[in-house]
């Protein structure tokens, strides 16, 4: 493992609390801060409760089709809030694999739970694999992936199945252009904990 300051791109990042995220907590609390940093999230493996019924879901068109609401941050938001969420393995869309690969070799993990803080330095090809915390040696807390020039940032939790992304306007603006249904912009006072 290699933390030093010339590659471990979490020493570099301007990150506020990498800890797991209080009720009040915003998306720009705890992800880099930087003129021309923009943020998204992504939709991870999950399941929706309908009526009793479980309906997997894979992507926001099938999210918000499914429940007939807009596709919103707003709507995004209501939905969290009233628990109907069950997640599955966190993944990263495949659509939006390409984008992170091709700026990163090696990536680096950050995982932040209770009590303890654990860091892996890792080949890139963890990326497009379809359980990441599956194959990290803890399975517990609150993720951070970066590449070694930061960038980009990515953060999740092992209990929720969405996928966090900051890095610049550019590179969302585009990724979320052309794969809606997987990347959908986000505020910076995105709420973590509705």
């Amino acid at each position: 493992m290699n933390n030093t300051k010339s590659t471990n791109p979490f020493e570099r990042l301007n990150v506020g609390a990498l800890r797991k995220p209080a009720k009040s907590l915003t998306i720009q609390d705890i992800m880099p801060k930087a003129d021309g940093i923009c943020f998204g999230v992504m939709i991870s493996d999950m399941s929706i409760r309908l009526g009793g019924v479980l309906a997997d879901i894979n992507n926001f068109s099938c999210l918000f089709k499914s429940l007939n609401t807009s596709y919103s941050e707003s709507s995004l938001l209501e939905i969290r809030k009233n628990n109907i969420i069950i997640e599955g393995d966190i993944s990263i869309p495949c659509e939006i694999r390409p984008f992170l690969v091709s700026d990163a070799e090696t990536v680096y993990i950050r995982c932040e739970d209770s009590s303890e803080t654990y860091n892996w330095t890792l080949d890139s090809s963890i990326i497009s694999t379809n359980d990441i915390i599956g194959h990290l040696s803890h399975d517990i807390g609150v993720y951070y992936m970066a590449n070694t020039d930061a960038k980009w940032m990515l953060m999740f939790r092992d209990d929720e199945p969405f996928i966090y992304i900051a890095a610049d306007s550019k590179m969302i603006t585009e990724m979320s252009n052309k794969h809606p249904e997987s990347l959908m912009l986000i505020s910076n006072n995105y709420l973590l904990n509705p």
